[in-house]
């Protein structure tokens, strides 16, 4: 399935509210500004979307987007993770992807920050993999 843009999703919205005298340039930049103040405010969670698209925003499109860098090990198991939970759930359910595994395991880190003692990656580690063997 193709992603869907959420100009797309706008344009029943935005052709109602431009009048047909106004120019093709004129058109286009009322959409544009429109699509963008939608982005951000959606984003900071201020207003949302008029209820007719409302339900077919995608989840990514309310959150904010941070690169990181992974080493290509980890990049395979998250990838080999996803697929094997998505097998499991039997196609009910959200989609589940690499980002959705790594913003569950930054959730329940930030849940548990006080057991995060260390200088260095190896030292956090090792103090999160402590802490979650205990459980």
């Amino acid at each position: 399935m193709a992603k869907r843009k959420i100009t797309d999703l706008l344009s029943n919205e935005l052709t109602n509210s431009v009048s047909s005298k106004e120019s093709n340039s004129q058109s286009s930049e009322v959409k544009d500004n429109y699509v963008s103040s939608h982005q951000v405010e959606l984003a900071k969670g201020t207003q949302e979307l008029p209820e007719s698209v409302s339900n077919e925003v995608p989840k990514y499109l309310t959150m904010e987007r941070k690169e990181i860098r992974l080493p290509q090990e980890h990049l395979d198991q998250l990838t080999m993770l996803a697929r094997q939970l998505n097998r499991a759930r039997k196609n009910s359910g959200e989609r589940i992807t690499e980002n959705t595994l790594i913003r569950v395991a930054i959730a329940a880190m930030l849940e548990h920050t006080d057991q995060l003692r260390g200088i260095s990656e190896d030292e956090l580690l090792q103090a999160w993999m402590k802490y979650v063997s205990s459980q």
